[in-house]
């Protein structure tokens, strides 16, 4: 399970997240088998898009890594949601409080 949830409660928490700075990696855990998919949006220090889908379920460990190859002195701000990968629909009501990390 991440470090930011889609919940404030853990035991509750349906999808989760974690940015791992060596390498600019963002792990993403879908927690629970309730039909959504877990989307990571927000914003990239060099404009790029941020919107990072784990749509491979709760099998195993749910978890999916993307590789953001972030600028050097570069920052992410995200959040954490529950979305339906298959019409790119985020559930706003779900996202966690944002949080901003430094890629060195």
């Amino acid at each position: 399970m991440g470090d930011r949830c889609t919940s404030d409660d853990y035991t509750t928490c349906a999808g989760s997240a974690s940015f791992i700075k060596q390498g600019d990696h963002m792990l993403i855990w879908d927690n629970k088998a309730d039909g959504h998919s877990v989307v990571v949006i927000g914003d990239r220090s060099d404009g790029l898009p941020l919107k990072l889908w784990n749509h491979s379920g709760s099998d195993g460990d749910g978890k999916v890594d993307h590789n953001l190859n972030l600028p050097e002195n570069g920052w992410i701000r995200y959040k954490v949601c529950l979305g339906e990968y298959s019409t790119k629909k985020v559930i706003t009501s779900t996202c966690s409080a944002s949080k901003t990390e430094n890629a060195s």
